[in-house]
């Protein structure tokens, strides 16, 4: 998941350091205070397309590898933050926080 601390270099030196790869096809973005995907996928001709995903309902289909990516179950141990000036994630593990 996206840490606060790492998006920029995530969203900017990471991803084209990433996209050097011939052999990356996605590449996806996952933040921690929203449930939300952004997915680049390689075209044929080197651009990168960008696909949001956003709420419990959406699927991000991966199909470089056969995979439906359901964000209810990226999301499923996460308590989602409300507000973008002071995100909370809490991972819970069989009821007892970490």
């Amino acid at each position: 998941m996206l840490s606060p601390t790492t998006e920029a270099y995530d969203r900017g030196e990471k991803f084209v350091h990433y996209q050097g790869l011939p052999s990356l096809t996605d590449y996806l973005i996952i933040p921690q205070e929203t449930m939300r995907v952004e997915q680049y996928v390689r075209q044929t001709d080197d651009q990168w397309l960008l696909s949001m995903h956003s709420g419990p309902e959406a699927l991000v289909k991966i199909a470089s590898i056969g995979c439906d990516l359901h964000l209810a179950q990226v999301y499923e141990r996460v308590e989602v933050g409300t507000e973008r000036t002071a995100p909370t994630l809490r991972i819970v593990d069989q009821g007892n926080r970490i």
